[in-house]
């Protein structure tokens, strides 16, 4: 089957977020083998992440704004092998602090991937399918997600969890070198990325005139899903723990988490090209919250079912959120501002882990969970007030 343009680069960028957040995600079902190995507290648990996901958010800005001017193949590609590359530096790590050092050097590589790849897909699905391209290649990052805890299952039950971080970090690194020429002959080969809209007759090419205050009030919303995803992403196998679970079978959790996630970032954005995009947020909102709650009350058995559509809820959102910073932006600006957006709520997410961690250190889990419930909900009524009539 011969494939269009469009479906190349739809392809290309899933495959490189596949990647990116395998490498990312591989530290959520970790974190309870890393706890019990250096015999960490709630708040160092979640300052690792912190570190992480805050030099994530570092770079996000400037690549987004980079790739209004440079090739996106060749900044993916240099973004999944520096984290890669910092993967591999993490699994020898021989202390905590030493951990730290090397999470935020890895972290750094890691925020290349979603402005630039939103900026690539967005702009090569203006209308039509805006919603439904987003949410397919949010969807693609889930696999990376599920196949992550599947490896921690496989891998770090029987040689530890810094062989783990090795044997992904090596994968990738290969993975990535060994497939840029072919790759770049495949999609890239004809350099008419810059001129796509005139080459191909699906799309059509909408003028959008950027609203900074509707923006601004999206990215607002968006920053309080990064706060919620994250945190309840770095404390929910805590909770099982903490209600009889077995560390072992924690990764079991996020199987099921990201499989629910998965089918709500591909379902919640095809969705919104169809009906309100901001009524999907309330309902994967209100989902969210309510599924969070009840984990709390019920036995960690029959709340693995739950988790599934916490999943749903909990990371279906972000589909919504990253089509409609496409649909209040200029597109020929889009990097710049999807790097803005990314900046600002995965810098949000990343300092969450550290400030519930402290809350469940000097009160207890479920404190901190109830805070989330409250962020969860107020997040819906924040953005009923975003335009996304143009």
């Amino acid at each position: 089957m011969k494939l269009d343009l469009p479906k190349k680069i739809l392809i290309y960028a899933s495959v490189t977020h596949i990647l990116n957040d395998l490498y990312l995600a591989i530290f959520y079902p970790l974190l309870p083998f890393i706890a019990d190995d250096l015999d960490l507290k709630y708040s160092q648990i979640g300052l690792i992440k912190t570190v992480i996901m805050g030099a994530s958010s570092m770079l996000q800005f400037p690549a987004g704004l980079i790739s209004d001017f440079m090739s996106e193949f060749w900044i993916l590609s240099i973004g999944n092998i520096w984290v890669g590359l910092g993967v591999i530096g993490i699994s020898i790590a021989s202390s905590y602090y030493l951990l730290l050092i090397l999470s935020l050097i890895a972290g750094l590589g890691g925020g290349f991937q979603h402005p630039v790849a939103s900026r690539l897909v967005s702009r090569t699905f203006i209308k039509d399918r805006l919603y439904t391209s987003i949410g397919v290649l949010n969807f693609s990052g889930d696999i990376g997600k599920i196949t992550a805890p599947i490896v921690v299952s496989v891998v770090t039950l029987k040689w530890g969890w810094q062989t783990c971080l090795l044997a992904v970090g090596i994968f990738g690194v290969s993975l990535t070198i060994l497939t840029l020429l072919p790759i770049n002959r495949w999609v890239f080969k004809h350099n008419n990325l810059k001129n796509i809209h005139e080459n191909n007759d699906q799309i059509e090419n909408v003028k959008v005139k950027t609203s900074l205050f509707n923006f601004t009030k999206l990215m607002f919303a968006g920053s309080l899903d990064s706060v919620v995803r994250y945190t309840v992403l770095t404390f929910l196998p805590f909770i099982f723990i903490s209600q009889g679970m077995s560390i072992k079978n924690t990764s079991l959790v996020f199987i099921i988490l990201y499989i629910g996630g998965a089918l709500g970032k591909v379902f919640s954005g095809k969705l919104s090209d169809y009906f309100p995009p901001i009524n999907i947020i309330a309902i994967t909102k209100i989902l969210t919250s309510f599924s969070l709650l009840a984990i709390l009350f019920i036995d960690y058995k029959i709340a693995l079912l739950v988790v599934f559509f916490l999943g749903i809820g909990l990371n279906g959102t972000s589909s919504v959120f990253y089509g409609s910073v496409a649909r209040v932006t200029d597109v020929n600006k889009r990097g710049k501002y999807f790097g803005i957006y990314y900046t600002a709520t995965e810098g949000m997410g990343a300092i969450s882990p550290l400030i519930f961690g402290i809350i469940s250190d000097v009160f207890n889990i479920n404190v901190a969970i109830y805070a989330i419930f409250v962020i969860c909900l107020s997040v819906i009524p924040i953005s009923y007030r975003v335009n996304l009539k143009n």
